[in-house]
């Protein structure tokens, strides 16, 4: 029997500035079989950062330096490329690998120059940097693993287009070729077998409306607008608190992996981050009193999207012809939203919760129920209210650029924001709380969550359950026992989602 190699060991080093792409290139090659160390994800709190990159960079065979102007500008003085850099020129000639590579155009740093570098902003780029991986690859007695079709299918579009989107949706900014069909491995689709939603002139009417119904209705600030997000303050249970276990199985000796990359059907991997198994406590005795009572749930492990469902990841579920198209193309306050390359790492909006059902069955998976939600939400902090665990709320724990909370208790935020925006939570999932509402698969109904009471049961009709709140929510709806219902045909600008599956025994 051939003894199986072992995967290429990479060290992205990076200035703080590119996270977004670094992140995305990171994604990538994971999936195409690599062993890659990137600070955000390896490095642990309490743990001595310099000590930890020293040994990674040692061990690594190959140091990936991401350049750009803000790498050159500040990132480069960031300690851990400096530490990197300097780890690397340490080592013994031959026995670390350094590769440049350039996100944008910018000057190549002289203590750097001696490199080759690869432009991976250029067509064809990403493969002259996986031709470089493989010789050494060779060179170490390590191999790689290309995922089928991660190439080829993209090599007339500059790599740096797709990698700006943490989830791999692999797109340039004119997603069509001629014709009207879209390229996907070796096959095409027909641009007559897909609906796409035209909206010219009635698309700005349409959101000048949106934006005065929801300034009309005070959207969610407390009462919420009866006309699309179902409220009873009074749905309450007199049932006590019990637990309620799921169908179980033994689980294997060997652990599940704590992240997963899911292929879509159009080649796009989606990053998927496992939910273990065990108890939580559901609900909040301190919040409305549709989050009582509190009770104990038991839920099998689970994996859970890492960000929310973009505009690009559904776009190609659209020229699938699995998906319909978002019933309006516009956001809160943008009226090109969809299709629009600017906004395809944004989280897709104006889908109904049937629409989001369709999306994820393409993928063969499900909307989480709102119990899955909850705990993926509550990132092991069971007794704290918010995804980033604080009892008392701060926003620059929930969004982005250090906003503040204003004086009605909100962000500070016009619009969503790109998909990993708003602080990760416990679990590494991001977005967890105040980017869009998210549907989830169980029906509105009052607690406990008992999962054989025909709550999750999809052809039955009432409200769905929405959770997380919207960019423009207050602190009061960030929590993670917060729960809305929703028509299951709602169409508005602040809601989305993100899929789920089950770990297979």
């Amino acid at each position: 029997m051939t003894e199986s190699k072992r995967p290429l060991r990479i060290f992205l080093c990076h200035s703080p500035t590119d996270r977004e792409v670094v992140h995305a290139l990171y994604a990538r090659l994971i999936n195409d079989g690599m062993d890659v160390w990137l600070g955000k994800e390896n490095l642990l709190p309490g743990q001595d950062s310099e000590l930890v990159i020293r040994k990674a960079v040692s061990s690594a065979d190959v140091v990936i330096v991401c350049l750009s102007m803000g790498f050159n500008q500040a990132g480069y003085r960031q300690k851990e490329v400096r530490i990197a850099l300097n780890e690397a020129e340490m080592q013994p000639e031959g026995t670390i690998f350094i590769i440049p590579v350039r996100l944008e155009e910018c000057e190549i740093l002289e203590s750097i120059k001696r490199w080759a570098w690869v432009d991976l902003f250029e067509v064809d780029a990403y493969e002259k940097l996986i031709l470089a991986l493989r010789v050494r690859a060779d060179g170490v007695g390590a191999e790689l693993r290309i995922s089928r079709g991660s190439i080829s299918n993209h090599v007339k579009k500059p790599i740096i287009k797709r990698l700006m989107k943490p989830t791999l949706t692999n797109k340039s900014p004119n997603r069509r070729n001629k014709g009207g069909q879209k390229k996907q491995g070796s096959s095409t689709i027909p641009k007559s077998k897909v609906k796409i939603l035209k909206l010219p002139n009635l698309e700005i009417i349409v959101a000048i409306i949106s934006v005065v119904v929801t300034i009309f209705f005070g959207f969610l600030s407390l009462p919420i607008a009866e006309k699309w997000l179902v409220t009873n303050p009074n749905l309450t249970s007199t049932a006590s608190p019990t637990s309620i276990p799921t169908e179980s199985f033994d689980l294997p000796s060997t652990p599940y992996p704590t992240k997963i990359l899911d292929t879509d059907l159009a080649g796009n991997s989606i990053i998927m981050r496992l939910i273990p198994a065990g108890n939580f406590m559901m609900g909040s005795d301190n919040g409305e009193n549709d989050e009582k009572p509190v009770h104990e749930v038991y839920l099998n492990p689970f994996y859970i999207d890492t960000f929310e469902v973009t505009n690009a990841l559904y776009d190609d579920c659209v020229y699938a012809g699995a998906c319909q198209p978002p019933k309006n193309s516009s956001s809160y306050s943008r009226n090109n939203y969809f299709e629009n390359a600017n906004f395809d790492n944004y989280p897709v909006v104006n889908v109904t919760w049937h629409m989001a059902i369709s999306y994820c069955a393409w993928r063969n998976a499900q909307l989480p129920s709102e119990a899955h939600w909850e705990k993926a939400a509550r990132g092991n902090l069971e007794s704290r209210p918010y995804p980033w665990g604080d009892n008392t709320p701060v926003c620059e724990k929930g969004a982005k650029n250090g906003a503040k909370f204003n004086g009605n208790g909100e962000c500070n935020s016009t619009d969503t924001e790109a998909v990993g925006s708003y602080a990760p939570n416990g679990f590494g999932l991001y977005d967890m709380a105040g980017n869009v509402w998210e549907w989830t698969n169980s029906l509105y109904r009052p607690y406990p969550y008992i999962l054989t009471d025909g709550r999750e049961k999809m052809e039955l009709s009432g409200a769905r359950v929405l959770r997380g709140g919207a960019f423009l929510n207050g602190e009061h709806f960030l929590r993670v026992s917060f729960r809305r219902g929703g028509n299951p045909d709602l169409v508005i600008n602040l809601t989305g989602f993100r899929c789920a599956r089950d770990v297979t025994p």
